[in-house]
């Protein structure tokens, strides 16, 4: 019965509340490009009704991306909305690689970025480990100084469990990464499932990320199944405005694919860490100096 409360609660707020209502759709601008985002079944996009979520979520994202839309799941939506903390158990970024913005992406571009992650895979994350570190090194600075707390975040063991998605115009994989962060002396660990897709819309490269916390197989599965089903509704919302040009195009040259590649696993590695730092605020919201309000 209370689940049913909470749903009809939340469906009388979407039809009502313009502001929540758009967290379903949302359009972004891409080098000019107008590119539709529908949320996924089931979550919903709250920068503007959570800026300190919104804010958090910035700076778990590297500098050279930009983050385009943060969604969570209808349970946290209901969360925030009451003034609650969300749990952010589950969750959903978009981003783009700031370089790559004005430049059109053919499929044949595309190409190269599918092989070069193929022919790198085992070694990418190893590859990368030193930058994660040093962003997250960054982000404990600037969210100490935000909230006045110690804070230390610590990147674990990395466990890649495959390619589970290859189409002509998007490629996914899914990692198992552990994570720990010390705030004023507690620890709190965390094992987060993460799928991240490389997809390429009217000629512009995005990346995809859905994570889980991790507690078992189902998790790993709800990940890749998730992920598959944003995929192809990216691709379909936008597939009657598909560039021709970025079907056609001559290759693009002069393209680091390898920094594109990387930059697209900082982003899923370091948003990662996203489900453990909310999961830190609740536990330790109250002995905060300042009061964090719809984290």
């Amino acid at each position: 019965m209370k689940r049913h409360l909470q749903s009809f609660w939340l469906l009388f707020l979407l039809t009502t509340n313009p502001a929540i209502a758009d967290t379903k759709n949302v359009e972004v601008d891409i080098g000019g490009v107008k590119i539709d985002v529908k949320a996924p079944n089931g979550f919903y996009e709250i920068s503007s009704l959570s800026s300190e979520t919104r804010k958090i979520a910035e700076t778990m994202t590297p500098p050279t991306n930009r983050l385009l839309a943060v969604f969570v799941s209808e349970e946290d939506l209901g969360r925030i909305v009451k003034g609650e903390s969300p749990i952010f158990e589950r969750y959903i970024f978009l981003q783009v690689f700031r370089r790559l913005e004005a430049t059109t992406i053919s499929n044949t571009d595309f190409q190269k970025l599918i092989t070069h992650f193929k022919g790198q895979q085992n070694i990418l994350f190893d590859e990368n480990k030193d930058m994660v570190d040093s962003l997250l090194e960054g982000a404990t600075k600037k969210m100490s100084k935000e909230y006045d707390f110690s804070l230390k975040m610590k990147l674990g063991e990395n466990i890649s469990l495959g390619i589970f998605l290859e189409q002509p115009n998007a490629f996914g994989a899914v990692n198992l990464v552990k994570y720990r962060v010390n705030a004023e002396g507690k620890e709190l660990d965390s094992i987060v499932a993460g799928g991240i897709s490389y997809v390429l819309t009217r000629g512009k490269l995005l990346y995809a990320y859905v994570y889980s916390v991790y507690e078992t197989q189902d998790d790993v599965d709800w990940v890749r199944a998730k992920s598959k089903e944003w995929v192809n509704s990216l691709l379909a919302s936008n597939e009657t405005s598909t560039s021709d040009s970025a079907q056609s195009s001559s290759p693009i040259t002069g393209i680091d694919w390898e920094r594109i590649v990387s930059k697209g696993i900082v982003g899923a590695v370091v948003g990662g860490l996203l489900a453990l730092i909310i999961g830190l605020f609740r536990r330790m919201k109250s002995s905060f100096k300042r009061d964090i309000k719809n984290v």
